[in-house]
């Protein structure tokens, strides 16, 4: 778990474009391959609320599109309205969270930015679960 001015640093020595991700995974608690899921139709920017419809999956074969890991696992989450002013809804058809290529963010990708930016506070190796945690126990 994270606290605010370690997540405030955090934030601070990534790449500018991975920001509004890691606002909206700590904000949203989704899943990642939830996360990198969503597209401008999933938010409602009305009632600052973002359903859950599908997930990237990664196997042998490939990233794949799915549903999401379980049926429970359809909902729709409140997620505050300065994390939603963030994102990205110029393309009705694209990830709202996009590489530099247009495509959905890969884990692989925001492994390597995370990496570097947690080796740049004064903190030990953090994995990306920590974001979830932090999510669950706000402090």
């Amino acid at each position: 778990m994270l606290s605010r001015d370690e997540f405030d640093r955090l934030v601070a020595a990534m790449i500018p474009e991975y920001g509004p991700l890691v606002n909206f995974l700590v904000a949203s608690g989704f899943r990642w391959g939830e996360a990198v899921a969503v597209k401008p139709s999933d938010i409602d920017r009305e009632t600052c609320t973002v359903k859950v419809r599908r997930s990237w999956k990664y196997s042998s074969s490939g990233y794949t599109i799915g549903p999401p890991k379980t049926k429970r696992s359809r909902r729709t989450i409140n997620v505050p309205a300065d994390v939603l002013d963030q994102l990205d809804y110029t393309d009705e058809d694209a990830w709202v969270f996009r590489n530099a290529l247009g495509g959905p963010v890969r884990y692989p990708a925001f492994r390597t930015i995370w990496d570097r930016a947690v080796a740049k506070p004064s903190w030990t190796h953090r994995p990306r679960r920590t974001i979830c945690g932090t999510h669950a126990h706000p402090g």
